[in-house]
């Protein structure tokens, strides 16, 4: 077991294997372990949404659901605890356990997986959205064949490393976006969802409904390849897992691997990156050490914003509404919730990539097409710590949940939020052409 300040030193000096620098995208059909519904009956409290999205008070609220739910396993610490690495084997036990209780099971054929996500929208709309769960066969970024939007960092790779040595049990898909102008791999799509029987079906804590459909028909899986096998897949969510696969693939050089050895690959949930998605933004909490220092760096940031855009004070009603949208083409908004007040913060892209200095490269052409977060971490909030005597960065947290971000901000007078709009699809897309990475948390699907 590595000690944990030798994992990055490691991942440098690990045997590299062949296959992760093929230039080719290359997935497959695979057989899927499920939850032995015999036993257990129906999925919903046996399910949990990605890691890095639960709360410490919903871990533990999904852990009383049911005994066999997915977080006993996908976070089997508390997040107050101290690195602990019995839980990380706690957990490989328990997933032992339940094979060899049938709790776990596998589920032949191997097959594919048309994926749908139907749901209301905040305007109480129907939306579905739709796309196909295989398997990948793990890509370098460097080949351009698999593609990131975000900057990773340290810890979460080291945590979900440390659980996929212990489990060897992959626990959830990636997401990614696949780029088919052709529209053929979303008409297979489409035409399976109507022709087959529903495989699988349940109902999330936020009222989305999964479901899955089975393929396995040699012919309609060949012609989903053939389509695909010339297109690249940008990562939408998942960026720390993925990279946690090629890390865990480079520690088994002493196994007998080959093209078929399941960690070569990795399960993915794949959408046309040209279908409706739906982005959501992750605003950013900002806790500073005291009153007086909030209040220089909501003085300092007006001025800033003032300067070189517009601020305007406004109502909690209008701030939701005012980072519903995407960028329209010309202007970025930001709102900064104040303990007694809320701005809406308006800046033009183009004053934006202005304000940069001139060695910042590709970055420049992201501030010109509006994408927030760089504009926020890379840009503005620099500037305005340096104006206002801030030595070091105030603590940071993310949120989903705008309303979340202003109840912190009621509940705290030294913290400010600031809400973001979502990016578009074809901001990640830049990102991923010009080879850029933005910052952590820039979008939520």
């Amino acid at each position: 077991m590595l000690n944990n300040n030798d994992v990055g030193k490691q991942a440098e000096a690990d045997w590299d294997c062949p296959l992760l620098h093929r230039k080719k995208l290359h997935m497959e059909a695979f057989t899927p372990i499920t939850y032995n519904l015999e036993l257990l009956g129906t999925l919903e409290k046996l399910i949990a949404p990605p890691y890095d999205v639960v709360t410490p008070r919903e871990r533990e609220m999904y852990a009383s659901l049911h005994p066999f739910n997915i977080v006993h396993i996908l976070l089997p610490k508390g997040f107050d605890e101290k690195s602990d690495e019995d839980a990380y084997r706690r957990a490989g036990a328990t997933v032992r356990k339940w094979f060899e209780e049938n709790i776990l099971v596998e589920s032949p054929p191997p097959s594919v997986f048309p994926y749908k996500q139907s749901f209301k929208d905040s305007d109480g709309r129907e939306v579905e959205q739709i796309g196909i769960i295989v398997t990948l066969q793990l890509r370098h970024y460097e080949t351009r064949v698999v593609r990131p939007h975000e900057m990773t960092t340290y810890s979460p790779k080291l945590d979900r490393l440390m659980l996929l040595r212990a489990t060897r049990l992959e626990m959830s898909q990636v997401y990614a976006l696949f780029v088919d102008d052709s529209g053929i791999a979303d008409e297979l799509i489409k035409g399976a969802i109507k022709e087959r029987k529903e495989w699988l079906s349940v109902t999330d804590s936020d009222g989305v409904t999964h479901s899955l459909w089975r393929v396995n028909d040699e012919e309609w899986l060949s012609e989903l390849y053939s389509t695909l096998e010339n297109s690249w897949v940008l990562i939408a969510d998942g960026h720390h897992r993925y990279e946690t696969s090629i890390d865990f693939l480079k520690e088994l050089s002493d196994e007998d691997l080959n093209d078929t050895h399941p960690a070569c690959y990795i399960g993915a949930a794949l959408a046309n990156i040209h279908g409706r998605l739906t982005i959501l933004p992750t605003h950013r909490l900002l806790h500073f050490r005291s009153e007086k220092e909030r209040e220089n760096f909501e003085a300092s940031f007006t001025r800033l914003l003032k300067l070189h855009g517009s601020v305007e004070e406004i109502n909690l009603t209008e701030a939701f509404r005012s980072i519903r949208e995407g960028f329209d083409g010309d202007t970025v908004n930001f709102v900064m919730v104040c303990p007694n007040r809320i701005l809406l913060l308006k800046v033009k892209a183009n004053e934006l990539s202005e304000m940069c200095s001139n060695d910042v490269g590709n970055r420049r052409e992201l501030l010109r097409n509006g994408v927030n977060t760089v504009a926020l971490h890379e840009l503005l909030l620099p500037m305005v710590l340096k104006e206002c005597g801030i030595s070091s960065e105030p603590c940071l947290s993310y949120t989903q949940d705008a309303k979340a971000a202003v109840e912190a901000v009621r509940n705290d007078s030294c913290t400010v939020s600031i809400l973001l709009s979502p990016l578009t699809t074809a901001q990640l897309r830049l990102a991923a052409e010009l080879g850029e990475r933005l910052p952590p948390k820039s979008t939520y699907f």
